[in-house]
Formats: C-alpha cells, structure tokens, sequence
C-alpha cells in the first residue's frame, strides 16, 4: 500500500515530495527513485541505508541528476549499495550531471559502487546502462556473484571499448571454472565492443536466453555461441552482421520468440550516413525466410529501416514470400522505413488455403510505399489491435 501511494503522488504532485517527505516512504522491499522527484538529495540516497537497510530487495535509482544546489557522487552511491545485504536486483542507470553533459556523459555511478555491490549476497539483476562504469570496474562484482547473476545490461556506454574491455576478460580467465551459470538476459546495446570482445564474454554464458547487441561493432552473431542455442530473444538492431551469417544463426535457435533487425549495416559508426548504408538486401531476406518458415513460436519481427528490401525483381518479391511464410505469423510485425515495400507484399496476409488468417495483432507499416490497394490484406488481420500507416499512400 505504502509504495502504491508513492507511487500515485510522485505522478500527482512529484515537486511536493521533499526530502523530509520521501524518506518516510522509504521502506518496504522495493524503492524507485527518480528524477521526477526534484526533492532527492544526497542524504535521501543515504537514508535508504538508514530506513530499509534490513528488507530491501529491490532498488531502482535512474536518471539521479547532480545539479548547482545537489551533488552526487560514487561515493554518495557506493556507501549505500554495500550495506544493503538483501538485494537481489540494482538498478543504477543513467545518473548524470547535467551541467556537464545536457544528455550524458559525466556520470557519478562507477567503479566504487560497483566494488561496493559485491557484498550484495543475493544479487540476481544488474542494470548499470548509461553509468560510467569501466569494465575492469566489474571485476569485484563478477567474481563473487557473477555466477549467481541472472540479468546484466550495461547500455549506452561509450567507454566501453575492445581495448578497455580486454582488461575485464583477461582477469575473469583467471577465475577458476567461472562462468555466468545463471544469466538469461545480456544486454551490452550502444557499447563499442566487436567480436573480439563479445564472443568470449558470450562463451561465458551458456544458460542465455535473451540478447541485445543493437548498435554494437558485432559481425558474425553465430561465431558468439557454442551450439546448441537456447535463445528466445536476440537485438541486433542498427549492426554491421553480416547477412550470409544472420541464416545460420537463427537455425540453430528453435525457441528464437523476437528477432530484432532494423537498419541492418547501419551501425553507430556509420549510421550518420545515412539510410543508403543499409546492407541488408531482398537476397539476404530470402535465405533468412527459409531459416524462419518452420518457427512456429516466433513472436515478433522488426525489419524497419532496411531501406534496400524491395528494390529486388517485380515479381520475384522478397517481402511478399517474407509476409507469406513467416509475417503473419508472428503477433508483431514492424516493416517501417522500408520505402520499397508495396501493398502487393502484403497479399500473404490472405487467409491460407486452410482458412487461417495471419496471428497478427499489431502491424507496423509507417514511411512506406503501400496505398489503399492494402486494405483487403490488411483486413483479413482479424486480431488486429494496432495498425501504424503514418506517411504512407493509404488514404
């Protein structure tokens, strides 16, 4: 009840909540503090250690901004985290000082906090995306629960580079049979780190079952695992993967459930280039098909933003056998930015010759070329809820 109301009035009334205030709702297994509460201060952080020390499980502390009257630093977090035994989750994104970086960049959650979290015994999820901590400032950490470690994400963090994080696997190599047994979720998105440093960090997690790698400097997906895979879940939006690999991958995975692929060869680095630089081709859609087609539990799709599909032959259509054989049967199909898809590619939506209609339930077709001529496809989608055509032809 208590945290229920909290978390009404930090909708309601966010600037009311002063410190005086927050601290009497700090208690309970689970706190989340944000930058909707202006009233946290640097002795809000230190009084969770004082009022919920003892039963917090759960902690949440995102986008805690150092401003000209309050300042937060590493140590302001990592004199906290140490004494809170109980934790099992710890969430310490994007902490900023917004007189130094309006977005991000100088952040105050690093290497302390993270040495302070290994005393963290029942440590099962941590998330430290857009923090400044450096890989070797893991290290503490991932010795003593990185077995037990069940979800790990480190997102949006530019440091993170082959050079620097070479220095994090040279030491984990050392720790006897270490692995990270547990972990079902990575999530390294919008990081600097290649094959050469993703695939024996990958090596390392033989239970993973959901993979985010969107924006990385990744290549060969399938060179990252050791057969068989388990995946359920796999993000390689806005990579330079290449296509010949993405097949091999994707057949070696039968529970992949989401498949994330948009603006493929469009990666960080040349992403500023523009849409041309997409690589992933009508050729490269058909041999991905053939992999998918006999997926039944696949779930959802995201295509957006390959600005080249479609520019292939008029009547050998990529995307029209895509739809057929694989779209609808997926809940989610996003097909975006794809400025060569026409409403021709969508007559797989028809019902099959058995009568069944596609399983989507939310379509996804906005700055395309489709027009009005789509409508009967789109309306054999009896389980439609969400429909986007925004800048298209369709009237």
């Amino acid at each position: 009840l208590l945290a229920n109301l909290f978390a009404a009035l930090q909708i309601a009334v966010p600037t009311y909540l002063r410190h005086e205030i927050i601290i009497h709702f700090l208690r309970g297994s689970s706190i989340a503090l944000s930058d909707s509460l202006p009233g946290v201060t640097k002795d809000t952080i230190t009084a969770i250690r004082r009022f919920a020390g003892a039963t917090l499980t759960e902690l949440c502390l995102s986008n805690i901004k150092s401003t000209n009257k309050v300042k937060f630093d590493d140590d302001t977090f990592s004199s906290v985290i140490g004494d809170l035994k109980s934790l099992r989750t710890l969430v310490l994104r994007y902490a900023v000082d917004v007189h130094v970086f309006p977005s991000r960049g100088c952040t105050q959650v690093s290497s302390k906090t993270m040495n302070s979290a290994k005393n963290c015994r029942d440590l099962r999820v941590l998330n430290i995306s857009e923090t400044s901590v450096p890989p070797s400032g893991l290290l503490p950490i991932f010795a003593l629960r990185g077995r037990q470690l069940e979800i790990f994400k480190a997102a949006n963090i530019s440091s993170w580079t082959d050079s620097t994080f070479s220095k994090l696997l040279v030491e984990l190599a050392k720790l006897e049979d270490f692995s990270f047994a547990q972990l079902r979720t990575l999530k390294l998105r919008q990081t600097n780190l290649s094959d050469v440093s993703l695939s024996p960090f990958v090596g390392l997690c033989p239970a993973l079952r959901r993979l985010d790698l969107s924006f990385t400097l990744v290549r060969r997906p399938s060179s990252l695992f050791n057969s068989p895979l388990d995946l359920e879940k796999l993000s390689l939006t806005s990579t330079n993967v290449s296509w010949s690999d993405l097949p091999a991958l994707v057949a070696r995975s039968p529970s992949l459930r989401k498949l994330a692929m948009g603006a493929l060869g469009q990666n960080q680095m040349a992403g500023r280039s523009g849409m041309n630089m997409t690589t992933f081709t009508d050729e490269a859609l058909a041999s991905l098909t053939k992999a998918l087609a006999d997926k039944d539990v696949l779930d959802t799709i995201i295509l957006t933003g390959n600005a080249k599909l479609g520019l292939g032959s008029t009547t050998q259509r990529s995307l029209r056998s895509f739809v057929t054989q694989v779209g609808r049967k997926c809940r989610m199909l996003n097909m975006a930015n794809i400025p060569y898809l026409r409403s021709g590619d969508l007559d797989g939506l028809l019902p099959a010759d058995d009568g069944g209609h596609p399983a989507i339930s939310t379509l996804v077709l906005n700055n395309t070329g489709i027009d009005d001529k789509c409508a009967l496809y789109i309306s054999c989608c009896l389980e439609l809820t969400t429909l986007e055509i925004s800048s298209t032809k369709f009237t």
